[in-house]
């Protein structure tokens, strides 16, 4: 709702039946807010199958490393790609929140980036091989920033390690192309 009010279109993907139709209720109304329950992935159309623990209400992970514990339930959503969700040539401003799946979600966002997209994600403390980071530093032509305060330029995984100093928090990054404009104007406002 608050990102409605700041630009022209706003795309808002949600895998969780629950938390979709909460999103559908406060935001469903808004003409340039479009709603996608789906899980977003590095490929459009497959299947997959998450477990939502029943004695938290953030917490959900894949159904692939075990069966749901007593009281959990699962759901199965179908997967989109970043790139089919954002217009080709528009240098979108892309908020991921995939908890643990973002790897496999930044792999479907590789022409979102070229078209000058700026991704914020999250590096969890918890991950010491940070993932995420990892995989968009070996991404030709990728810069990223620490979002902390302002931003801050970060080249190595050393440097990300770095900053995570609290295993139980996730740290915020953002990542673009190296001649995004749109990351150009966030910079400069500053």
């Amino acid at each position: 709702m608050r990102a409605a009010a700041l630009f022209d279109r706003v795309i808002a993907a949600e895998a969780a039946q629950a938390t979709f139709a909460a999103l559908e209720a406060n935001a469903g109304r808004l003409p340039n807010v479009a709603l996608h329950q789906v899980a977003i992935h590095s490929v459009s159309g497959k299947h997959l199958t998450f477990v939502n623990v029943a004695n938290s209400h953030a917490s959900a992970r894949l159904l692939s490393d075990g069966k749901p514990g007593p009281g959990d339930k699962t759901e199965t959503v179908v997967t989109r790609r970043i790139d089919d969700l954002v217009p080709k040539g528009v240098p979108a401003l892309i908020k991921l929140d995939v908890e643990g799946a973002e790897v496999e979600a930044l792999g479907g966002a590789s022409r979102a980036l070229r078209d000058g997209g700026v991704i914020i994600y999250e590096d969890h403390g918890s991950d010491p091989a940070c993932a995420p980071s990892s995989h968009l530093l070996s991404t030709p032509d990728t810069c990223l920033f620490f979002c902390n305060d302002g931003f801050s330029q970060v080249t190595s995984i050393d440097q990300v390690r770095a900053l995570k100093t609290d295993p139980y928090k996730g740290y915020n990054l953002l990542a673009a192309h190296n001649d995004s404009a749109l990351l150009a104007r966030i910079l400069e406002r500053l």
